[in-house]
């Protein structure tokens, strides 16, 4: 039995490498970032979609593609600008569904990433904070550590659990993003953004469905605040508080007119 086991293994490592031997090599593309199309649980079919949750105000991207057994990449496009928290999409030139590899290259910033996924069979390409490393991916949060320096905190809602369900409130809130688990995929997704003090809510179901321990990332260069968190009128309310101005704020009462309502941001829900 163990002989036949070795054997069996041995075949397959042989196979393997065989394999391996066969597949072609990916001609050169200087300076560029390649993603293998088939990694993904779903194949990416139809578009290239950027999106931009991070500080950068232009954003130049170049992008290829390198279909099954070509020699060469296509170049299908250029992205030169992507306003915080919005998305463009680009069309390449050849299908999406041919290729085997889609590659980009970017002139970054040392403190900004990118990650690739596939959503709704398009490519995304989200530009991020280098030390946003949760966004897309099934990671515990108990996994997670605040890094106030980096604009990084965690915020656990149990207490209001089931004490809201409907919208979500914030008061002196920088430019940040806001990130809880899908209740359909299990990965951390992006619920909402705050832009100028606006809160603009990305999750089309009900706040009830996602986890209560949430992830927020500042993007401000001044990024040491306290985060707190309170159910009232089924809504939760996020307060953000400038440490260089705790004090002041500790003599501010809670108003509610000082609160973004769903009245404000309605057409953002269409």
């Amino acid at each position: 039995m163990k002989k036949r086991i070795c054997l069996f293994c041995l075949c397959l490592l042989i196979s393997v490498c065989f394999a391996q031997s066969r597949r072609p090599k990916l001609p050169p593309l200087d300076g560029a970032k390649i993603i293998d199309n088939n990694s993904f649980h779903k194949k990416a079919k139809h578009k290239i979609v950027l999106v931009n949750y991070s500080s950068l105000d232009v954003i130049n991207i170049d992008f290829f593609v390198l279909e099954e057994d070509e020699a060469y990449w296509n170049f299908v496009g250029n992205l030169n600008k992507c306003d915080f928290a919005k998305e463009i999409g680009l069309n390449p030139k050849v299908q999406l569904r041919k290729a085997a590899y889609v590659a980009y290259k970017a002139d970054l910033p040392k403190d900004i990433s990118i990650f690739a996924t596939v959503k709704n069979n398009d490519m995304y390409f989200f530009v991020l904070e280098k030390s946003n490393k949760i966004l897309g991916r099934a990671i515990s949060f108990d996994a997670i550590k605040d890094s106030v320096e980096d604009g990084l905190y965690k915020l656990d809602a149990t207490v209001q659990a089931r004490k809201y369900e409907d919208n979500i409130r914030v008061k002196n809130a920088p430019n940040c993003i806001i990130m809880a688990v899908s209740p359909e995929l299990g990965t951390w997704e992006v619920v909402g953004y705050v832009e100028r003090g606006k809160f603009k809510k990305l999750f089309k179901g009900d706040i009830d469905e996602l986890s209560t321990h949430w992830v927020i990332q500042v993007l401000e260069a001044q990024r040491d605040y306290t985060i707190s968190a309170y159910a009232k009128h089924d809504d939760l309310y996020i307060n953000f508080v400038s440490n260089a101005s705790y004090e002041e704020y500790e003599s501010e009462s809670y108003d509610d007119e000082d609160y973004e309502t769903k009245s404000d941001y309605d057409e953002d829900y269409e």
